[in-house]
């Protein structure tokens, strides 16, 4: 990795990457970065439950639709638990997700996935409570989001905030709110943080990591040992036979989280 120049350089545009003003900590603008979606996941999740529930009343209840919703908000609520993680958000977020869950499993009864040849566990409530992620190393190519240069050469700093101006003209994308196409004008000027952006990367791995850097980077899905099944359900088992799922029935214990030295489910760290 080059060394930090002082010289002012060229953004993606060619033309002279500025310099911007500090404008303190960035700490504060990371807090209300996460607390904003935490609140968009949550608010999602709760529209799309109103609507399940509201498509249930009346005459003609529509029950395939309310269904495709209600499921649909167990994902945003398992995504706004990703980013209320170890935040005071995360009581609320967790208490949200398991009252949907039990709502959900109730209304419309839950089962295990049979894919034609395994089981899976695909619920986003019962994978959620298992608090593992995903994280990827390799060699990328990033350019900062406030001049466009490589953050190898720029004098911008991570956990520093800069008053900038927006508008995509210069660079191609806003400095304020990193959109191709925005409201925000050269006369808007707001604090904001440097991001790295990541241009082009060599993927070399892929690990199990107890809390991600990106929070939503998370598993879609485990495999069930159609052996253990048989072990545990009896000879009388017969794999592809519906499987009910009463995970959000009971009362929950509690997430299970993984400290950075535990040993994590399927994997040798």
């Amino acid at each position: 990795m080059s060394a930090k120049s002082d010289a002012p350089g060229v953004g993606s545009s060619g033309t002279p990457a500025r310099r911007f003003s500090e404008a303190g900590s960035s700490d504060d603008l990371m807090e209300e970065h996460v607390r904003r979606m935490v609140r968009e996941r949550r608010d999602t999740a709760e529209g799309l439950r109103s609507e399940a529930a509201r498509r249930l009343r009346g005459a003609r209840p529509d029950l395939a639709e309310a269904e495709r919703l209600a499921r649909s908000a167990l994902e945003s609520y398992a995504r706004s638990l990703d980013w209320a993680e170890d935040t005071d958000m995360e009581p609320e977020a967790h208490r949200l997700m398991d009252r949907a869950g039990r709502w959900v499993n109730a209304t419309f009864g839950c089962s295990i996935t049979w894919d034609g040849s395994n089981y899976q566990r695909d619920c986003p409530v019962d994978l959620a409570h298992n608090r593992i992620g995903l994280s990827v190393g390799g060699v990328a190519k990033r350019k900062c989001s406030l001049c466009g240069r490589d953050v190898s050469e720029c004098e911008h700093l991570p956990g520093v905030a800069y008053l900038v101006p927006g508008g995509a003209e210069e660079l191609g994308w806003c400095r304020i709110c990193l959109k191709e196409e925005c409201d925000h004008t050269p006369d808007d000027v707001e604090r904001v943080s440097l991001v790295s952006i990541i241009y082009d990367m060599e993927l070399e791995e892929v690990s199990f990591v107890p809390k991600p850097a990106q929070p939503e980077a998370r598993l879609t899905s485990i495999t069930l040992s159609t052996a253990e099944l048989i072990e545990d359900l009896g000879p009388g088992f017969v794999p592809g036979e519906a499987l009910r799922c009463e995970r959000c029935a009971g009362t929950c214990a509690g997430l299970v989280k993984y400290g950075e030295s535990s040993q994590l489910p399927g994997s040798d760290k």
